[in-house]
């Protein structure tokens, strides 16, 4: 698939990190939900990319070495705002975002300019401190913003193509997600909201408590340009 050969409508960006058990099953899922997918590989060293170099379905973007979830959303980001893309979609690797809901957060794309995935608390698979985590975040980014944001350690995301540039992070950590919605809510975006599942699986979380909260709270508490 070439940018030049036909007008792209819809994108979805992956960002990667080791994720050599789920990638390619994530990637062959999103398959006929978007016109183009953009896989960012944040450095991996599991040969995760191994199996889809020379794919024609995906454009893959390659760091030399592990920067952030941040900086690799932002890469995907820009490249898919860079080629024109209208409705862009970004979900995670590893399983917890599922495919099948693809569709879902395009339909609900068409009358919002973001679309958050929100997940239930009680009663899942949620790690309990996961759960305070959520609760917490999402209570203070609701004070600083003016905006309910339901789930705003959720991930899987839509955004209108044109709102890209407005709200790229400048950070690189896990606290750019937070980033954008604050520099989205100077713009008053329309907001809706996909219910999806609660998935967590046995692997050890990448996002590492400490960092994680103290990167959270400098976007917090620091202005927005």
């Amino acid at each position: 698939m070439t940018t030049s050969s036909k007008k792209i409508n819809k994108a979805i960006v992956i960002p990667c990190y080791n994720e050599f058990r789920t990638v390619k099953q994530v990637v062959d899922l999103c398959k006929g939900y978007a016109d183009y997918i953009i896989l960012v590989d944040d450095g991996s060293t599991d040969g995760s990319m191994e199996s889809l170099y020379g794919n024609p379905d995906i454009h893959i973007i390659t760091f030399t070495r592990n920067f952030g979830k941040g900086a690799a959303i932002r890469e995907g980001l820009r490249h898919a705002s860079n080629t024109g893309c209208l409705e862009i979609v970004l979900l995670d690797a590893d399983l917890q975002h599922p495919p099948e809901k693809l569709p879902e957060f395009f339909k609900a794309l068409e009358n919002a300019d973001i679309v958050i995935g929100v997940r239930k608390r009680a009663g899942t698979s949620m790690p309990l401190a996961r759960k305070l985590s959520n609760v917490i975040t999402t209570a203070l980014l609701t004070l600083r913003t003016g905006m309910n944001f339901r789930d705003s350690q959720c991930g899987f995301r839509a955004y209108r193509g044109s709102i890209i540039p407005q709200i790229l992070p400048s950070g690189n950590g896990f606290e750019a997600e937070t980033e954008m919605l604050i520099k989205a809510a100077k713009l008053k975006p329309r907001l809706e909201f996909v219910q999806i599942p609660t998935i967590y699986g046995n692997d050890e979380s990448k996002m590492k408590a400490l960092p994680a909260i103290l990167g959270f709270l400098k976007v917090l508490i620091s202005p927005i340009r």
